[in-house]
């Protein structure tokens, strides 16, 4: 599974998640993407000749849960979305709207694994996240995959009450984070959502959690995916991206990847 921790920054809806995939019978990768850019693209036919694009502010998407399923459901949902067909430009979907396409999007890909290994293994919990316009309140909404009782995939949709909440969390770990929040409430000590999940990486009771931080930041002119300063245990310091260090990238010619605000893991 994992742990994405959702939360209402100053700049808006915003989404902190660690880096491992696996169960806790088997740990598959200490390196894995789960959140991710919804790039959005309204499309106008030219008479032979290549369609007008308007570039929308992105979006966001994290998982927890079946790695294929969550993947495979953002794939085929993103891709949909740099596609649409629009007579005159505007302010394009909603995040709502995009959210009930994810979930469309995850009913089909889950049956569709269903269909040759009939199992639960294949569910999983999601966040789409971002602006409906640039000048918009941020907003979240929630999508929890079950099996109905026709034995089909079934997803529901919940907007993420954030104003009033402190944490929402998708995956493993609830518990590990509650005691967290606690414990700062009862110390009066800030409570950061980096932290609380660095807490519960390093403290190893959670299985499925583990790896690096990834960071997602929903802003005014979209959605913004950070890298990660981490500290080695040499004590130097590298710039992980979705898991993977600066290091082992390596740089692409006179470009540095760190054009948003860093994060510190």
């Amino acid at each position: 599974m994992t742990l994405v921790i959702g939360f209402m920054s100053k700049e808006g809806f915003s989404v902190v998640a660690d880096t491992r995939f696996g169960s806790n019978r088997l740990i598959v990768a200490e390196a894995g993407p789960k959140v991710f850019s919804v790039p959005i693209i309204l499309n106008i036919w030219q008479d032979g000749r290549e369609s007008l694009k308007r570039h929308l502010p992105n979006m966001g998407f994290a998982f927890a849960g079946n790695t294929f399923a969550g993947q495979s459901t953002h794939a085929v949902a993103s891709t949909y979305l740099q596609n649409l067909l629009v007579e005159a430009f505007d302010e394009g979907p909603t995040v709502h709207e995009v959210a009930e396409l994810y979930a469309r999007c995850a009913k089909l890909v889950v049956d569709e694994r269903r269909r040759w290994q009939r199992t639960d293994i294949h569910l999983f919990e999601a966040i789409v996240f971002g602006r409906s316009e640039p000048s918009a309140k941020s907003q979240a909404f929630a999508l929890f995959v079950s099996i109905g009782e026709d034995a089909g995939a079934a997803v529901t949709v919940e907007e993420v009450a954030a104003d009033s909440l402190l944490f929402v969390t998708l995956g493993d770990g609830d518990e590990q984070v509650k005691a967290q929040v606690e414990a700062g409430l009862k110390n009066n000590e800030p409570i950061l959502p980096w932290d609380v999940l660095q807490a519960v990486i390093i403290d190893q009771q959670v299985a499925t959690v583990g790896g690096s931080m990834q960071v997602a930041v929903s802003t005014a002119s979209g959605v913004e995916l950070r890298p990660v300063f981490t500290l080695a245990s040499d004590g130097v310091r590298d710039l992980n991206i979705l898991g993977f260090g600066l290091t082992e990238i390596g740089l692409m010619g006179r470009y540095f990847p760190a054009g948003t605000h860093a994060a510190i893991g």
